[in-house]
């Protein structure tokens, strides 16, 4: 099948869902396609399968960071959100996306983002600054998994869940919205990992760790208020 072909039924539909994808996401995007014209002609491969093998492949690159090689593990790490973008093309071409893959892809997500915060203090001699990172990472991913648990069980117990969906914004995003929004992207996993892959060739990925451990952790303590006050209102 023809890459643009592919592109259009892997990739398009999901920014229909989820909206342009940022610039880093993008170039990502560019090289997974690939990846993933091939893994769809195993008929045995499914996308969780996909999601195992990548989370394998993180897990020796954070291996080989807090050995102290860390341009070679980064660029596996790089190489797991590669693959962690094509478990998702190859389940919307297959049409085999559930809810299983989603909970897996979180959870791979989770354990390989917070070992690769723990390698990088581990070879920069700077574990207090990895433990803050990987408090504020947490924070921030935490929350949001667990209000949908709260969610499930009003649903099962079959209490009444006193909440309104929130209002859709209206007319152009405010300036606070814009810059939401540029915190998000800028603290994300696919930018993280690249800012590190890129100043690692400088010798100064201790930047980037003390980067995202100031940034992440203040964005969580932001977005803990969203989620204390508002909480299960966003998923109605």
């Amino acid at each position: 099948m023809e890459i643009l072909k592919l592109r259009e039924i892997c990739q398009k539909s999901r920014e229909q869902n989820y909206g342009k994808e940022p610039f880093a996401d993008q170039i990502l995007r560019f090289f997974s396609i690939y990846i993933t014209a091939i893994l769809i002609k195993i008929k045995w491969m499914t996308p969780n399968l996909v999601t195992v093998i990548s989370a394998f492949i993180g897990a020796i690159g954070c291996n080989f960071i807090i050995k102290d090689y860390v341009i070679f593990g980064t660029f596996l790490v790089y190489i797991f959100l590669i693959l962690d973008a094509c478990d998702g093309e190859v389940a919307r071409y297959k049409k085999l996306s559930s809810p299983q893959g989603l909970y897996l892809d979180y959870m791979a997500h989770i354990m390989v983002f917070t070992v690769f915060l723990l390698g990088l203090g581990l070879s920069t001699g700077r574990v207090g600054a990895a433990c803050i990172a990987i408090i504020g990472f947490l924070w921030f991913e935490i929350p949001i998994n667990y209000n949908n648990k709260i969610y499930n069980e009003y649903k099962k117990s079959g209490r009444k869940i006193d909440l309104k969906p929130l209002p859709k914004s209206k007319g152009q995003p405010t300036l606070l919205s814009k810059i939401k929004a540029f915190a998000l992207q800028a603290t994300g996993y696919v930018e993280m990992v690249t800012l590190t892959l890129i100043l690692s060739f400088f010798g100064l990925e201790l930047y980037a760790l003390i980067y995202y451990a100031i940034a992440k952790t203040g964005l969580a303590v932001v977005n803990f208020y969203y989620e204390y006050k508002i909480g299960l209102r966003r998923l109605l």
